[in-house]
């Protein structure tokens, strides 16, 4: 009870007072709701990474060449252009995936078989050619909105079969193009000033930025076509990169390093290539928590307005008890213990920081709000920013109302009565 008649006299304190309320809880306002934005905008960034990130496949590795330091440590001054012999092998995959049989699902391989355009009668569109083997394509994530994927003949046969972005058959054949009637079509593609020709299979759609969609009209959009197509368009089947699908139930970063080993001694005397594997969980986890702590940062030194706010505090409750010295004076007078003042004005301090704090969390949330849409991302609103956030107003209350109230706590009731 005598806690509710503490927090009824600090608000009616409160109303009686209301400008100078509202100016002490300014400093807690500004520090809570700059927290509380920081933290929710850094939070749907790093959900947003993620999101990225697992969507490029947490169950895979990604393996490619590396340039060799020398002696000391250093890169070479000239870097060398990677040669046929420099690259990984076939045979080196199939060795690779026989060592690991209960691991290495597949390998997602993709060549790139050059830029240029795309024909169709008079219109043109840029493209870059990508061949990419079945695993490389139903990983890709990309959403298939007319046709399909290659059947397992043509990318056995090395088939002349092309699949474009609903960009480049808008560009093709208008904007108004039915996308399933021009599957079947036949487009031609110049290459290096060669020309080859191709049947539409699919179409998928071209997930673009808010940047892409204003300034890049211009731009290519990849245009895909079986492995063994672009191997025998440029006369290799050398792979310098490639990623691994492993077993979901694999510790990526574990493997990553076996695989890495497992390479590395096929380059064991190349002079200035070596093997490289890591995994995407691994890559996910170090960049979540390099986000996480510049958010902390970044939230920490936001969180110095909480100490300010803290001093207004303590600065309003020193004026407030020198106004009511009479008031403390009649209670001690009339047998008030020390500890109920003190309790009454810790209880106000508290009261100043817990509405300040409510109001700003619901700025904070706001700021938050307004910040991710402005960065085009999905807002996440993190229960334990608010909870931390409004826990730590509770705290500067009673850390900075403590002196105050304890200097009250401790008046002389005869020296209080004659203040004036």
């Amino acid at each position: 009870m005598l806690i509710m008649e503490n927090i009824r006299l600090a608000l009616m304190s409160l109303k009686a007072n209301k400008m100078r309320a509202l100016l002490t809880m300014l400093g807690i306002i500004i520090g809570i709701s700059s927290v509380i934005g920081i933290m929710t905008v850094g939070d749907s960034l790093t959900e947003k990474v993620n999101s990225s990130l697992g969507g490029m496949g947490l169950s895979t590795l990604s393996v490619g060449l590396n340039l060799r330091k020398d002696e000391n440590g250093n890169y070479p001054e000239n870097y060398p252009e990677p040669q046929d012999k420099d690259f990984y092998t076939v045979e080196m995959l199939k060795k690779y995936q026989e060592t690991f049989p209960e691991i290495v699902k597949g390998f997602a391989i993709n060549k790139n078989a050059g830029a240029g355009e795309l024909s169709a009668g008079s219109k043109h569109t840029a493209i870059t050619v990508v061949g990419g083997t079945k695993d490389y394509l139903e990983t890709n994530r990309k959403k298939y909105v007319a046709g399909e994927l290659f059947s397992i003949p043509m990318m056995q046969n090395g088939s002349q079969v092309i699949i474009i972005s609903n960009k480049a058959a808008k560009e093709l054949y208008g904007d108004n193009v039915d996308l399933n009637a021009i599957i079947g079509n036949e487009v031609q593609a110049s290459l290096d000033n060669k020309f080859f020709n191709y049947t539409i299979v699919g179409v998928y759609e071209l997930d673009e930025s808010p940047y892409e969609q204003l300034f890049g009209s211009g731009r290519s959009s990849d245009a895909y076509i079986p492995y063994k197509t672009a191997a025998k368009l440029t006369h290799t089947t050398c792979i310098q990169s490639f990623d691994v699908i492993i077993d979901a139930t694999v510790n990526g970063a574990d493997f990553g390093q076996k695989t890495q080993q497992f390479f590395e001694r096929y380059y064991k005397h190349n002079p200035n290539f070596t093997a490289y594997a890591f995994s995407m969980a691994a890559a996910m986890d170090s960049i979540s928590g390099m986000m996480n702590s510049i958010t902390a940062a970044i939230a920490v030194i936001a969180g110095i307005a909480l100490l300010v706010g803290g001093i207004g505090v303590m600065n309003i409750m020193l004026v407030s008890i020198t106004e009511r010295t009479r008031e403390i004076g009649t209670r001690k007078a009339l047998g008030a213990p020390n500890s109920s003042i003190r309790l009454q004005f810790v209880v106000e301090a508290v009261v100043i920081c817990i509405i300040g704090g409510i109001i700003g969390v619901i700025l904070g949330i706001l700021m938050g709000k307004v910040g991710a849409s402005l960065m085009n991302t999905e807002c996440v609103i993190s229960a334990k920013s608010i909870l931390l956030s409004l826990g730590s107003s509770m705290g500067i209350g009673v850390f900075f109302g403590y002196y105050p109230a304890n200097k009250a706590a401790k008046m002389d009731p005869i020296e209080a009565l004659r203040y004036e």
